[in-house]
């Protein structure tokens, strides 16, 4: 996935995890957010992994609006490839989905 740039997704089946993964440079910084379809369907949380598997941050839709969450100022460590994990934050919701990465020049 490219930045500046949103894409659909949706979570079909409960407990569901839908992964996404982009290349970021050291020292980059970066905004995600995920934003419902429609707020009373999926309550979005929000993972983001660099390459093997550590957690970089995490955001869970019910800290902030319903429907959203989003991750300001994620700063990455080292270049390479990572991954964005969403599914729902209780693990039941279903729903439609947007994603948007933004690079914080």
């Amino acid at each position: 996935m490219g930045f500046d740039v949103a894409a659909a997704g949706v979570i079909a089946e409960s407990g569901e995890i839908d992964s996404w993964t982009s290349i970021a440079s050291a020292r980059q910084v970066i905004t995600i957010g995920v934003t419902s379809v429609d707020a009373n369907d999926l309550h979005p949380y929000v993972e983001v992994a660099i390459q093997g598997g550590a957690l970089l941050a995490f955001v869970a839709g019910e800290d902030g609006e319903d429907g959203e969450a989003w991750l300001d100022g994620v700063r990455f460590p080292v270049t390479g490839e990572y991954e964005l994990r969403i599914r729902s934050f209780d693990g039941f919701d279903r729903g439609g989905y947007t994603v948007e990465l933004y690079d914080e020049v």
